[in-house]
């Protein structure tokens, strides 16, 4: 497994609610990107997603956005897998396609929440290209 996890180092932590105990991993350039944008709430707890507890990046209660950052490996960035969409990752047994499904489908919830998704890719923000943009609904594609 260690020869497939990404090399950068990862803070993690264990967040306990109602009796179940979730490890959230944050990068270094996540944090960068929240104290960038100066987000109030961090590792925000959500209830809802697929009958499970869902945790956003972030989370400005005032005006009800979620901060997403995308890490490539772990939301199936088309930019880190052009043409192996449909084999599976060894490290997180899904395919890129299942990761960015499952991204669009969080977003999708948020926004029938009324929560307005602000999101960045790793690959561009660390290039200096964005610093992110809104997700638009049902329909928009992440790129």
């Amino acid at each position: 497994r260690k020869m497939y996890a990404p090399k950068h180092a990862r803070q993690t932590f264990t967040i306990s609610k109602s009796n179940t105990k979730i490890r959230h991993g944050v990068s270094k350039a996540e944090t960068q990107w929240l104290d960038r944008l100066n987000v109030p709430e961090r590792s925000k707890l959500m209830r809802g997603f697929n009958g499970k507890i869902m945790i956003i990046d972030g989370y400005d209660p005032v005006h009800r956005i979620a901060f997403e950052y995308n890490g490539d490996n772990f939301h199936g960035s088309h930019k880190s897998y052009p043409t192996k969409r449909n084999e599976i990752i060894p490290w997180l047994n899904k395919t890129p396609n299942q990761l960015y499904g499952t991204t669009i489908e969080r977003y999708n919830f948020l926004y029938s929440m009324g929560i307005k998704v602000f999101f960045v890719w790793e690959s561009e923000y660390k290039a200096g290209k964005t610093l992110g943009r809104f997700y638009r609904g049902p329909g928009d594609n992440l790129y």
